[in-house]
């Protein structure tokens, strides 16, 4: 059994939103990256992938949510 706070529901449906997400995090005022766990202002992004995916401007890995995911 998981000791996740959330459902696995929950985790998949957050994970959809951490590719194809530049608009989407554009438009958020904060975003925050599942890898190094940091939170910022979306306006620090200045680095995504060819497919629109943003990358975490402190870990440089592709798991970053905008706060109105």
């Amino acid at each position: 059994m998981s000791a996740s706070r959330f459902s696995e529901k929950e985790l998949v449906n957050a994970h959809s939103h951490s590719s194809h997400n530049i608009e989407e995090v554009q438009k958020s005022p904060h975003s925050g990256c599942f890898s190094c766990l940091k939170i910022f202002s979306s306006s620090e992004v200045t680095e995504w992938l060819d497919d629109g995916t943003v990358v975490c401007p402190y870990c440089s890995v592709d798991s970053v949510l905008g706060s109105l995911s």
